[in-house]
């Protein structure tokens, strides 16, 4: 059986209501497990044989979690759509573990907005504009302190550059929030932002499409580790140190 995407997406975002981060996710995961099962059942025995394969491969509890609440959801569809949900029956999450808290120092993060990376060409399109996007996405989610779907998801309607602050309508509280910046970050978000329209997203990738979490933090690590900074890096580590430093 063979879930139609899209019927899929729409039912997770308008029927569940699902953030748009967790969307993504589920999409994502989506299509790795429609290639699994294109020549087999969905079955619990297929299921079961699919996570085993997942640990196999050295995937973490925390990852698997995540393959874990497709399923879920997946089975939710199912039962909506009036089509055989049994095949994930019993199933439990695994057990969570806790990483530990990564900080950056003021000398850290310093050293990561002042390192650049050279990019090549996308399809005949000299991208070395996008270091100078990124530092600026990263300037924006270590100084406000926001998480990186936060950051990902702000469109141009949402930024007030003239008072310096950000409202950000898709939380995880479901609530909204207003942060603050100062120079030089609110320049350097106008000129990322000169000829935008409204609705546009303020950080773009090349494509001038929504940034994916992968290429940002793939690009951060990059930056970090050719900042010499050998600590484990992910978007997630700004805010941890804002929290810690506003403490």
């Amino acid at each position: 059986m063979q879930i139609l995407s899209e019927d899929f997406k729409s039912f997770i975002t308008i029927k569940q209501g699902l953030a748009p981060e967790s969307v993504r996710h589920c999409m994502s995961r989506l299509g790795i497990i429609h290639a699994y099962f294109v020549d087999k059942e969905l079955t619990k025995e297929n299921v079961e044989k699919f996570f085993f394969e997942l640990k196999q491969k050295g995937l973490k509890n925390n990852s698997l979690n995540t393959y874990h609440t497709t399923f879920c959801q997946i089975r939710y569809y199912c039962r909506d759509r009036s089509l055989p949900s049994d095949f994930y029956d019993g199933f439990k999450s695994f057990k969570k573990t806790k990483p530990d808290i990564i900080i950056f120092t003021q000398e850290e993060i310093e050293k990561i907005l002042n390192t650049h990376l050279t990019y090549g060409n996308f399809r005949g399109k000299d991208t070395s504009f996008l270091d100078f996007r990124y530092i600026t996405m990263t300037m924006f989610i270590a100084f406000t302190g926001c998480r990186y779907s936060e950051a990902a998801d702000l469109q141009l309607k949402r930024l007030d550059l003239s008072a310096g602050k950000a409202t950000f309508i898709e939380t995880k509280t479901n609530e909204n929030r207003t942060v603050y910046f100062t120079e030089p970050l609110i320049e350097n978000l106008k000129e990322i932002t000169q000829g935008c329209e409204p609705d546009d997203y303020v950080f773009r990738n090349a494509m001038e499409k929504h940034v994916h979490v992968t290429d940002y933090s793939a690009d951060l690590k990059k930056r970090a580790r050719t900042a010499g900074i050998i600590k484990r890096t992910f978007p997630h580590n700004f805010r941890h140190t804002y929290i810690t430093m506003s403490l």
